[in-house]
């Protein structure tokens, strides 16, 4: 079974729901338009492994989606691509031979 663009999106985003805990610690935030005025915020939490190798964690998760979302199939396009052109060049000449 091929994963279409979509799917394997999907795949890769889930990984979302294993770094994060799901909720969010709320904190007390200066105002932006009056600073002395403090607002409930809200932080989003991460795991534990996640948040002690953040920088880490994010490399690995860019470097994987530049490959496996972007160069991956834009290579595979190039491939489907030449071999089309040859198949219609061939079926031209096929053409032309019959002529």
């Amino acid at each position: 079974m091929y994963l279409t663009g979509p799917m394997w999106s999907s795949c890769v985003e889930s990984s979302q729901f294993v770094t994060n805990v799901g909720w969010c610690r709320p904190v007390s935030l200066p105002s932006l338009t009056d600073g002395e005025l403090l607002v409930e915020g809200c932080v989003k939490v991460e795991r534990s492994f996640v948040s002690d190798h953040i920088d880490l964690y994010y490399v690995v998760y860019y470097c994987f989606r530049v490959i496996f979302i972007h160069f991956v199939p834009c290579c595979a396009l190039v491939v489907l691509n030449a071999m089309l052109g040859r198949s219609a060049y061939v079926y031209t000449q096929c053409l032309a031979d019959r002529l």
